[in-house]
């Protein structure tokens, strides 16, 4: 493989199904048929697992590969320029594509590092490209799903942008739990650290954990480690629309 992936990576070799895995549940292979199918589990190269706190891709390397997350966690971030702190871009889940900025710039625009023990399925993208121009029905899908993700980070954005830094808390809460839905209805994992998540909503670490003990004394979440319990979905839904966690306090 190349040498944007650090070589020190466990890689294990398989063959993949997937109609069954997150690339068929995300409608890629949706209407395509058997035989583009079979090709393009023939392209899917390796199931890398990554060690928490190793990096999948640098900043700025040459764009060759795609991944599509199985299990566990990364984030996105921007290289240190100077002194400052690198900006948290954004974090991946299962069932998420990653790679899909790079396409058009030839190289990949931030670098990514596992949170925790993560598993990512690997193809070449060139390939893929060589695989869709047979199979227009597979480019079609492709193109709809490059859309879908750009469009939602788009939209989280948005609506975190509007926000006071408690209400982009409390929507940043119950947007881990709708991707994390599938385990369980209300009790979400949190990998990564504070300091990343107060990065990412441009904001303090300590301001984090105040209002997180807030919302807890509110009796609308329990956090314990990186484990959240939502105790009242509805009023953490209030807090995320009206803007405000009844007057508690007005962080900056």
């Amino acid at each position: 493989m190349s040498s944007n992936i650090n070589s020190s990576h466990n890689l294990l070799t398989v063959y993949c199904h997937c109609r069954s895995c997150y690339i068929g549940k995300k409608n890629l292979l949706v209407d395509v048929e058997k035989r583009a199918i079979a090709e393009f589990e023939n392209i899917v190269e390796h199931n890398l697992v990554l060690k928490k706190g190793a990096k999948l891709v640098q900043e700025g390397h040459p764009f060759k590969y795609l991944f599509v997350v199985q299990k566990g966690a990364l984030k996105s971030y921007t290289s240190l320029i100077e002194n400052d702190e690198p900006e948290i871009a954004n974090f991946y889940f299962g069932g998420d594509f990653i790679g899909l900025d790079a396409i058009h710039s030839g190289s990949y625009q931030n670098s990514i590092e596992a949170l925790d023990t993560t598993s990512v399925c690997v193809f070449s993208y060139e390939r893929f490209r060589k695989l869709c121009s047979y199979h227009p029905k597979l480019y079609g899908n492709f193109l709809k799903l490059m859309s879908k993700e750009k469009n939602k980070l788009l939209e989280f954005r948005y609506w975190l942008r509007e926000k006071s830094v408690e209400s982009r808390y409390a929507t940043f809460v119950l947007h881990m739990n709708m991707l994390q839905y599938r385990q369980s209805k209300n009790e979400l994992k949190l990998p990564m650290p504070r300091a990343d998540i107060a990065n990412f909503l441009d904001t303090s670490t300590e301001t984090i954990s105040r209002i997180t003990s807030h919302l807890q004394q509110e009796n609308v979440i329990e956090s314990s480690h990186n484990k959240i319990v939502i105790k009242n979905m509805s009023k953490l839904n209030f807090y995320a629309e009206n803007n405000t966690l009844k007057g508690y306090l007005s962080f900056n």
